[in-house]
């Protein structure tokens, strides 16, 4: 397809079409976007359209790529859109990622991803994280 095409600027220009108002992709399709791109620009537009729609849904398999990926810009993508995706469903990813992250880079993205969440889940989990120790 063309979303999965060797030419980045055909793909990034199809992501951008199909992401304005009117075509509207959902989480789902956006996923099989992030999973099937060859490019990892194409990637971290999905990873950003994922994170601004907000869906639960979609955290699992956002955190997964936060956890597994191998390039750190699509890694700092996907921990962007789990912070911007506001919900409680990302805070233990987060916390996983923020204790035991392949680099203080990663460690520190998590952190303030999971600033970005704004909950109570988040504040609690925060501070467990300041304070060395699982708040009892």
């Amino acid at each position: 397809t063309v979303l999965t095409s060797d030419d980045e600027k055909i793909s990034q220009a199809a992501l951008v079409a199909l992401s304005g108002r009117e075509n509207n992709l959902d989480s789902e399709t956006m996923l099989k976007i992030v999973s099937e791109a060859k490019s990892p620009e194409v990637q971290k537009m999905a990873l950003y359209q994922i994170g601004h729609k907000g869906d639960p849904a979609s955290v699992k398999v956002v955190g997964k790529i936060a956890m597994e990926s191998k390039d750190p810009e699509v890694q700092q993508a996907a921990l962007i859109a789990l912070g911007n995706s506001g919900s409680d469903e990302a805070v233990p990813i987060l916390v996983e990622i923020a204790k035991s992250g392949s680099s203080k880079k990663v460690r520190s993205n998590a952190v303030a991803a999971l600033g970005m969440i704004n909950t109570e889940k988040a504040r609690e989990a925060l501070l467990e994280i300041i304070e060395g120790k699982p708040k009892e």
